[in-house]
């Protein structure tokens, strides 16, 4: 293995199925899911070392098996190594790479990249487009679920592993760093309309209290329940004003930052979503004013 490689990763069995590869100089987290006939590449991290090797290194897949390599959504994060597994040319796959995808739920967005992080990402073609419902086939028994989960970015996905009992969410939800909601188009709507999503696949699985998530930060193996309830309650206390806003500094992020009381949850809220949301309870309390002498009224 090249010294390059046992500097920029590590890699920890979670399951029979699936390892979690973590990137060494920020801890960002992808994760190799490795069925019998394929294997699934989630994320690929900032690209600070070389994963197409470590993975061919390490002897993470059976010989010949192909790859595909799925974006949790188009963040320099998460797209940084793309390059590595998307070759020039007309078909834009490396060696032994199926398909590089991404969600097809807004490509002109995902086309655009996101230039707000301090590194450029090299180029890379997306091959394959994700449809929401589209099940991605890993062998016998081994199917990944693709749903369209918004609200962090506009094409985000969150992925249904069931023969892991596993979800996972990308940047949707991780404890104790925080979730950013600054991006262009970022949703807080639609991420508590994906939460209930969430909660939805989870309450209909066959062991909901023993399915476990696998997010981009932190996470790489904690349980769903009661933690993303909770944080749907979190979501909710800050759209209802009840959460104590602290407005953040210029050098940090334009926008006020939400935490719970156990530090584990925290989101930031960029200046223009925390005007709509001012902008809604205001219209809010002034509707339930004016609507007060109409109901006194009809009590008469």
């Amino acid at each position: 293995m090249s010294s390059t490689s046992q500097t920029h990763y590590t890699v920890e069995k979670l399951s029979p199925f699936v390892h979690c590869i973590r990137e060494v100089s920020t801890n960002l987290l992808m994760y190799l899911i490795v069925g019998d006939e394929r294997a699934v590449l989630i994320d690929t991290g900032s690209g600070s070392g070389n994963l197409y090797d470590f993975i061919q290194n390490q002897r993470l897949l059976p010989a010949k098996m192909k790859l595909l390599v799925i974006n949790s959504h188009n963040h320099a994060e998460q797209t940084g190594a793309n390059y590595q597994f998307s070759a020039n040319g007309k078909a834009g796959k490396s060696h032994c790479v199926e398909d590089l995808c991404a969600s097809g739920a807004d490509r002109k967005y995902t086309l655009k990249l996101d230039s707000t992080f301090d590194w450029q990402v090299k180029p890379y073609k997306i091959t394959r487009w994700l449809k929401h419902g589209e099940v991605v086939k890993l062998g016998k028994n081994a199917n990944i679920t693709v749903h369209y989960g918004p609200g962090h970015t506009p094409d985000a996905t969150f992925l249904v592993f069931a023969a892991d009992n596993r979800l996972f969410i990308g940047d949707t939800f991780h404890q104790f760093d925080e979730i950013l909601l600054t991006y262009e188009r970022s949703s807080i709507k639609q991420l508590i309309q994906t939460i209930g999503s969430i909660l939805k696949v989870i309450n209909e699985s066959d062991k909901p209290r023993e399915m476990r998530f696998s997010a981009s930060k932190t996470d790489s193996n904690s349980p769903c329940l009661p933690m993303l309830k909770n944080y749907q309650r979190f979501l909710f206390s800050i759209v209802a004003g009840v959460q104590k806003e602290i407005p953040l500094r210029i050098d940090e992020h334009e926008g006020s930052r939400f935490e719970s009381r156990d530090k584990l949850m925290k989101v930031v809220l960029s200046r223009n979503l925390m005007a709509q949301l001012k902008l809604a309870r205001t219209a809010r309390d002034d509707s339930s004013v004016q609507s007060s002498p109409a109901e006194s009224n009809s009590t008469l």
